[in-house]
C-alpha cells in the first residue's frame, strides 16, 4: 500500500508527465511546421542570392532563429524524455526520490531553456529592420521602434541571467523574475505593435496614392498589408501573453491554476511562432525582388487626360540594389511626402538607398 504522501506525489508526477507530454506534442507540431517554411525559405536564398548588406544581414537572422528555435526543441525532447525515463523507467526507486531527481533534471532544463527564445529577439529586429527600411530619413519613428527594441533585449538578457544564479544557487526569486519576464513581454509588444502601426500607415499611404488606377491593390500594397496582417497575429499572441503572464500563479503540480497553463501553452507556442512569421516575410520578400510593382503598363494603356498624377512605378526596396535609379531608370521610393515632393520639383524625386540609409546624389525623373 501507498502512504498519502506517495500518493500526492503520484498525482504530481502523473500530472507533470501529461502536461509536458501535451506541451511538447504543440511544440513538435509548430517546429514541424517551421521546419518546412524553413527549407522553402533557405532555398530561396540560396538559389536566389543577392550580394547586398541587408540581404546578408537578414540570412544571418534567419539562421539565428534555426538555431535557436532547434535548440529550444531539442531542450524539450530531452527533458521530456528524462521526465519519462526517471518517472517510468525506474520503478525501483523510491517515489521521493524519483520525484527529487526530476526535480534536479527540472533546474538543468530550466538553466537552458530561456536563452533559446532569442527567437523573439530576433523578430523584434526584424520588425525593426522593417520599420527602418520603409522611413529611412524618419529619425523620429527609427527612434521610436528602437527604444522598444533595445530595452526588450536589454530585459531578456537581465532575465535569463538573473534566472540562471537564482537556479545555480537555488535561491529562486519567482516575484522578481515574473515581473522582468511581464516587463519584457511589455517591450516586445510595444517593439511590434508600433512597428506594425508605421507599417500600416506606409501602407494606407500607398493605398492611398494608387486611387484612381485600375489595379489599386499592387504587389506593393498587398506585400504591406501581409507585414501588417503578420504582425497583428503576433501582437495579439502577445497581449494575452501578457495578460495570462500577468495573472498566472505559480506551478503546483495538480493544483497549478488553469490560467498557468494556458500561460505555458500559449507561451510553448509563440517560441515557435515567433520564428514562423519572420521566416514567412522574408519568403515573400524574396520572391518579390526588392518588392518592386511595375504599373506603368496599366497607366500608360489609359489616355494622357485620365492618367492619375502618380508616378508610373512604385518601389519598395527591401534588399536590392538601385541600378535601375542610378542609371537613370523610373524609379521611386515610397516614402511619406513624394507626391507632394515630385509635384513641387517638377517630376522630379530624389532616390534613396534603403540598404545604406543614404541619399543618392542628384534627381532622377519619375516620368518615362
Amino acid at each position: 500500500m501507498t502512504t498519502n504522501t506517495e500518493d500526492g506525489l503520484l498525482v504530481s508526477m502523473g500530472f507533470n508527465l501529461y502536461w509536458n507530454t501535451v506541451i511538447y506534442v504543440i511544440g513538435a507540431v509548430m517546429y514541424g511546421l517551421y521546419l518546412a517554411i524553413f527549407a522553402v525559405c533557405l532555398g530561396m536564398i540560396l538559389t536566389r542570392p543577392r550580394k547586398s548588406r541587408a540581404s546578408k544581414a537578414l540570412l544571418v537572422a534567419i539562421l539565428l532563429l534555426f538555431v535557436a528555435t532547434t535548440a529550444y526543441f531539442i531542450i524539450q525532447t530531452i527533458g521530456l524524455l528524462g521526465l519519462i525515463d526517471v518517472y517510468l523507467r525506474e520503478p525501483h526507486i523510491p517515489l521521493p526520490d524519483r520525484f527529487e531527481q526530476y526535480k534536479l533534471q527540472f533546474s538543468v532544463m530550466a538553466l537552458l531553456s530561456g536563452w533559446p527564445m532569442i527567437n523573439w529577439i530576433i523578430s523584434d529586429l526584424i520588425v525593426l529592420w522593417h520599420t527602418w527600411v520603409l522611413y529611412p530619413g524618419n529619425t523620429a519613428v527609427r527612434v521610436s521602434v528602437g527604444i522598444f527594441a533595445a530595452a526588450n533585449t536589454a530585459l531578456w538578457i537581465s532575465q535569463n541571467t538573473l534566472t540562471d544564479v537564482d537556479i545555480l544557487k537555488n535561491t529562486l526569486l519567482p516575484e522578481v523574475e515574473g515581473q522582468m519576464s511581464l516587463a519584457s513581454r511589455c517591450m516586445s509588444l510595444g517593439t511590434n505593435a508600433l512597428g506594425t502601426a508605421f507599417i500600416a500607415w506606409k501602407a494606407w499611404r500607398h493605398y492611398r496614392m494608387m486611387k484612381g488606377i485600375p489595379t489599386r491593390l499592387t504587389d506593393v500594397t498587398r506585400i504591406l498589408i501581409i507585414l501588417v496582417e503578420s504582425g497583428l497575429i503576433f501582437v495579439v499572441i502577445q497581449l494575452l501573453m501578457a495578460i495570462l503572464n500577468s495573472l498566472q500563479g505559480n506551478l503546483d503540480g495538480a493544483n497549478t491554476p488553469p490560467v498557468t497553463l494556458a500561460s505555458m501553452a500559449i507561451t510553448n507556442a509563440s517560441i515557435y511562432l515567433g520564428a514562423i512569421l519572420p521566416t514567412l516575410t522574408v519568403i515573400i520578400v524574396w520572391s518579390n525582388k526588392s518588392l518592386q510593382a511595375t504599373i506603368s503598363s496599366e497607366i500608360e494603356s489609359r489616355p494622357s487626360s485620365s492618367r492619375p498624377i502618380a508616378p508610373p512605378i512604385s518601389t519598395i526596396r527591401f534588399a536590392d540594389n538601385l541600378s535601375a535609379a542610378e542609371s537613370g531608370g523610373s524609379v521611386m521610393d515610397d516614402s511619406d511626402s513624394y507626391l507632394d515632393y515630385a509635384e513641387q520639383n517638377h517630376g522630379q524625386l530624389e532616390i534613396y538607398d534603403i540598404e545604406a540609409g543614404q541619399k543618392l546624389e542628384g534627381k532622377h525623373s519619375i516620368i518615362s
